[in-house]
């Protein structure tokens, strides 16, 4: 189940993060979320496209791959704690004999 969300995520972060474009004004766009990797601006009639440079651009691909992995990943966490702490809380309840 862990591994099936982290395939999804992983796959909406590729395609959310890196190909997907944003109107953000009437006058730009942006590609890429959380980290844009192109910014369009509309310049007399015409989009105007400011790229990252390679390197750079690659990086922030990658980043904007891996964010949602990365928060499913801590909300996982946040989850299994949560319920584990209260499987455990449970588990020594039950085992104590009541005084009465």
């Amino acid at each position: 189940m862990f591994a099936g969300s982290v395939l999804g995520t992983l796959f909406l972060g590729i395609e959310y993060g890196n190909f997907a474009k944003f109107q953000v004004s009437d006058v730009m766009r942006v590609q890429g979320l959380p980290i844009p990797l192109v910014v369009y601006v509309l310049e007399e009639g015409r989009w105007t496209d400011f790229v990252m440079p390679g390197v750079i651009g690659y990086v922030f691909m990658a980043g904007n791959a891996l964010f949602p992995v990365f928060v499913v990943g801590v909300v996982w966490l946040i989850v299994v704690s949560y319920f584990a702490s209260k499987w455990r809380s449970e588990a020594t309840s039950g085992s104590e004999p009541k005084v009465q």
